[in-house]
């Protein structure tokens, strides 16, 4: 873990938690895009007509096994976070996914 964020006040916790967050999945987005094999999944995101909120709904199942794992470890070693928090935000905060293929 690179900080030890035990001592801030729970409001911070989330605060940090949430911007740590949106980092891994902006950074893990980028790697969907960087490498073909990954970009073989990640296209079937793109695939949609127009690109707006939905389009966030719309992903290839393979892209959770590449994606979760990564997501989960970054967030507990970078924020020094709980391993019940990070998983629970891999299980809970992308569960409503519409267009599975």
């Amino acid at each position: 873990m690179l900080f030890d964020i035990t001592q801030l006040a729970n409001w911070v916790q989330l605060l940090l938690f949430f911007i740590l967050l949106d980092f891994v999945q902006w950074f893990t987005h980028v790697l969907l895009h960087q490498y073909e094999f990954l970009w073989k999944f990640h296209k079937v995101h793109h695939s949609v007509k127009e690109m707006g909120f939905a389009a966030q709904l719309c992903y290839h199942w393979v892209e959770n096994i590449f994606y979760k794992p990564l997501k989960t470890i970054a967030v507990m070693l970078l924020g020094g976070f709980e391993t019940e928090q990070a998983f629970y935000n891999a299980l809970c905060c992308d569960c409503n996914r519409a267009c599975e293929y």
